[in-house]
């Protein structure tokens, strides 16, 4: 059963960052919060995800960068307080999986969509 779970785990070619972080499947449950499945997923309160929906009229972030989960994390300036380091070149394709495994960085990407939640308006 497991077996034929994983091949359509990683046959189907969807879940991007998300497959990244959990290339086998499990039969526990992760330790992940609602705002962590937003983030991976991208589908959350940004700019591009409420554009592609028409809820938002432009995909770009207030200070007229794309508002994608990564902007509003490592430089937007309405989220400074929360930003997490962004990673050096040799260390970038393993990113994803030190974000979701890092509590400090959990507890700051958790802290940034709240405050995006709070204050749609800034965004």
């Amino acid at each position: 059963m497991m077996d034929i779970w994983q091949k359509g785990w990683t046959d189907v070619g969807t879940g991007g960052l998300i497959h990244e972080i959990f290339p086998k499947v499990k039969q526990r449950l992760t330790d992940w919060r609602r705002e962590d499945f937003l983030f991976f997923t991208r589908h959350g309160p940004f700019g591009q995800y409420l554009k592609r929906f028409n809820l938002k009229p432009t995909s770009y972030c207030a200070c007229k960068k794309e508002g994608s989960p990564i902007h509003y994390v490592k430089e937007c300036h309405s989220t400074e307080s929360w930003q997490i380091t962004e990673p050096a070149v040799h260390v970038q394709s393993i990113w994803p999986q030190r974000v979701a495994s890092n509590p400090l960085s959990r507890f700051k990407k958790m802290q940034t969509i709240g405050h995006i939640h709070e204050n749609p308006d800034l965004f």
